[in-house]
């Protein structure tokens, strides 16, 4: 076994999970990404968002730790929702058009409400995180259909890449 091997197995189904949520996003050469939760689910997506081509990535996370981890590793800014107006910075970062993708990785209803919002008209949002059972989502109707924006969800890991790949984009992520 090599030295970081366990290191580098923990991280490896959480890496194939992140990807998958990528292939659902459809990230390609300059969108705009916004990440709500920047646990670990959301510190890979936000550095493999970038590695993939995000022209700008976005990170809101309440913990101050957590937000100075997402700009190290290359999220281009960062929202402390229980401080700031999350719809205000979102239209200041994207002068006023939202983002192409929203990613919600927090698991929490509440986090949900304004992510139509967020969103550019034509935009993708997607769900990868668990939510409590039976747990309903309240969108504005009228907001999604005239903005014609997708909502997908990504549930664990598409085994397409190779293992070989999967090791190589963990190299590149901290």
């Amino acid at each position: 076994l090599t030295e970081d091997f366990f290191q580098k197995g923990v991280m490896f189904w959480p890496t194939m999970c992140a990807l998958r949520c990528l292939q659902q996003a459809e990230i390609s050469i300059g969108k705009k990404v916004l990440i709500l939760g920047g646990g670990v689910s959301g510190q890979i997506i936000a550095q493999l968002a970038r590695l993939m081509g995000a022209a700008a990535v976005a990170v809101s996370e309440p913990v101050e730790q957590k937000r100075k981890i997402a700009l190290r590793t290359g999220a281009s800014f960062v929202i402390d929702p229980s401080k700031e107006n999350v719809m205000r910075r979102v239209e200041e970062i994207t002068d006023n058009l939202g983002f192409d993708v929203v990613i919600d990785t927090t698991g929490r209803v509440d986090a949900l409400s304004e992510v139509i919002g967020y969103t550019t008209r034509g935009g993708t949002i997607v769900i990868y995180s668990f939510f409590e059972r039976e747990k309903a989502m309240r969108i504005n109707l009228e907001q999604l259909y005239f903005k014609e924006i997708t909502i997908k969800s990504s549930f664990g890991a598409s085994f397409s890449p190779s293992a070989e790949k999967i090791l190589g984009v963990m190299e590149k992520i901290q």
